[in-house]
């Protein structure tokens, strides 16, 4: 008789040194994918926050192990034909990483568990959702080739809901010689580091009179993904107010920020 597949979701199990050693101690949240609301909240380090899908897994397969209401929803989030959500809400602690785990479960205790009204994180927040710590070992941007990249700040659209492609897409204010620049690429950033990237193909006007790019994946743009800009936005004088920056990388090494500085400031520095 043949023998029936075992739908095991979060392939993800660990993460690599750089993120342990940037993480720490942390507190974590397992979320129900289905509909966003957390399930569980533990604290940690290393890879802990993947243990319970090896225990999940081990119970799936051999029954062995101690069956758990939390067992059971990941069980079943994975029959459902998804992986669980999770995020890191607070890394780097010390020994307030026990208040914090309190604190957190508490708050969704006495809570709906429903998305909060708050316009702005609490003071020191260092929530990670999986992209963040993802970046975490993001490598300095560095192309090696000729090439010009509009760097765009998406963070806020991203919270508002768009995806990667619209987020990075616009409406943007572009001039007309920027729209002309052939062979571009634009990035979205978040923390400093790409999460999108898009070969521009061309550029169209929206309503507002802003623009906005209609663009592809290609070899080069996967080669710009969750690589680590701030060397870039760090000579940028534009970038902490919210604007675009485009700079020209050439083949040795080098950028050069032609949007973002005054003209009288436009050097070239080395990528690394």
């Amino acid at each position: 008789m043949k023998k029936k597949n075992i739908l095991v979701g979060n392939k993800q199990r660990e993460f690599d040194k750089i993120q342990i050693d940037q993480l720490g101690q942390y507190v974590y949240a397992l979320k129900d994918s289905r509909d966003g609301n957390i399930f569980y909240v533990g604290k940690g380090k290393n890879n802990r926050l993947f243990s319970h899908f090896n225990e999940a897994e081990t119970y799936l397969k051999s029954k062995r192990g101690m069956n758990s209401d939390k067992i059971n929803k990941i069980i079943e989030i994975w029959h459902s034909g998804k992986s669980v959500d999770w995020a890191i809400i607070a890394h780097n602690l010390g020994n307030e990483v026990d208040c914090v785990e309190a604190a957190v479960i508490d708050a969704l205790r006495v809570s709906p568990n429903r998305k909060l009204l708050n316009t702005n994180r609490g003071k020191h927040s260092s929530y990670l959702n999986k992209l963040d710590v993802e970046c975490l070992s993001a490598k300095p941007i560095n192309p090696g080739q000729a090439i010009t990249v509009f760097v765009f700040p998406i963070h806020n659209e991203l919270e508002k809901g768009k995806s990667l492609y619209d987020a990075t897409r616009g409406d943007w204010r572009v001039g007309s010689v920027y729209r002309n620049i052939e062979n571009a690429y634009a990035v979205g950033l978040t923390n400093k580091v790409s999460v999108s990237s898009y070969r521009i193909d061309s550029w169209q006007k929206s309503r507002d009179g802003k623009f906005y790019f209609d663009g592809r994946e290609d070899k080069i743009s996967k080669s710009l993904l969750l690589k680590n800009w701030n060397n870039i936005i760090s000579n940028a004088g534009n970038w902490t107010f919210g604007q675009y920056v485009i700079v020209n990388f050439d083949e040795n090494g080098h950028f050069e920020i032609i949007r973002g500085v005054s003209e009288n400031k436009r050097i070239k520095h080395h990528c690394l």
